[in-house]
């Protein structure tokens, strides 16, 4: 039995893949849109976040002998996380990565941290930043919005835009969409609002449009930098995710 831990867009599509290569798998999921997705796919779901005890009983309870990581890159907790619970099981682990953008550009500044991107930003003349690191880690923003015109692209989820107003952005500073955001979009948004500088993550391929449009419009880019992990198997596409699963990689479970 495969844990498939999903959280993106091609993750899903990975656990469709699997299964109808004749893989027994479950899917995880962290809210009821992802599970919708998964469960309209015959894909068999457990739509809970799943904190490290959660995720070792669930693997007891499922007899699972490998856990395939499938979310975003920056989805810190849960790579730890299973990591260790496949050294406790002894169980197979392949982390499903995206592959990074690496951009040699003097209007990219590559930074470790999110204290490390506001540092930067402070530095920068134009009062205009737009901010498309996600929800979760925006109290590091919270001094800067004082002094800078910060604005925010996050999904329209209701306690997204609620906790932003908390903070006490303007709701005219919240941009509201989901992607995936072509680069003609991405142009028209940093036009229309005048942006000087993005705060963005290296999330692969869907990073790619914003970081382009960027560099076109001669825009600061500033990025923070993926956490390093010792994977001992890693795969950048579906097949590759195949040949460690059939054996024909020094796979070390």
């Amino acid at each position: 039995m495969i844990l498939l831990l999903d959280g993106t867009s091609d993750s899903r599509n990975l656990a469709v893949f699997l299964k109808n290569n004749g893989y027994d798998l479950v899917a995880t999921a962290t809210t009821d849109e992802g599970a919708d997705k998964l469960i309209n796919n015959n894909i068999k779901t457990i739509n809970k976040k799943l904190l490290y005890n959660d995720l070792l009983e669930r693997c007891k309870e499922l007899q699972v002998d490998t856990v395939i990581d499938a979310t975003h890159p920056y989805a810190y907790s849960i790579h730890e996380n299973s990591l260790r619970v496949a050294e406790k099981l002894k169980i197979l682990h392949i982390r499903y990565e995206r592959p990074e953008i690496v951009y040699e550009n003097g209007s990219i500044t590559y930074v470790d941290n999110y204290d490390g991107a506001v540092k930067e930003v402070s530095k920068i003349n134009s009062d205009n930043i737009l901010v498309t690191t996600g929800i979760k880690n925006v109290e590091y923003f919270r001094d800067i919005i004082k002094i800078k015109n910060v604005y925010f692209r996050i999904l329209p989820e209701p306690d997204s835009i609620k906790l932003l107003s908390a903070m006490g952005v303007k709701m005219k500073n919240i941009i509201a969409m989901e992607g995936p955001f072509n680069i003609e979009l991405n142009r028209a948004i940093y036009k229309n609002y005048k942006i000087g500088a993005l705060i963005t993550k290296d999330s692969g391929f869907d990073a790619d449009t914003k970081i382009r449009a960027a560099i076109e419009n001669n825009i600061k880019a500033i990025i923070i930098k993926r956490k390093k992990y010792n994977y001992k198997n890693i795969a950048y596409n579906y097949n590759e995710v195949i040949n460690i699963l059939k054996g024909d990689k020094n796979i070390k479970s």
